[in-house]
């Protein structure tokens, strides 16, 4: 599954639309198939991209950084390792 086809599916899943016609009554509109995939690409294409792993990555630099920081928070206070 690529990138655009993940994010087809979440533009379908999350886009609605509540309209108030002419008379007062209030309807839903939702997102077809075809214009999540349309839009999806034109995300794509200007740029946005499902970055997972980055995000990840640098979470997981930080907790080791914190961890590493308390280790010697511990050391340095007598308390046990």
């Amino acid at each position: 599954m690529s990138d655009v086809d993940v994010m087809a599916a979440l533009v379908l899943q999350h886009s609605t639309a509540r309209v108030q016609d002419r008379w007062g009554d209030w309807k839903s509109h939702y997102v077809t198939e075809s214009s999540a995939k349309k839009s999806a690409e034109a995300l794509y294409a200007a740029g946005f991209r499902l970055t997972v792993d980055d995000t990840d990555r640098t979470q997981n630099s930080r907790l080791d950084e914190l961890e590493r920081r308390l280790v010697r928070l511990e050391g340095w206070a007598g308390l046990p390792l």
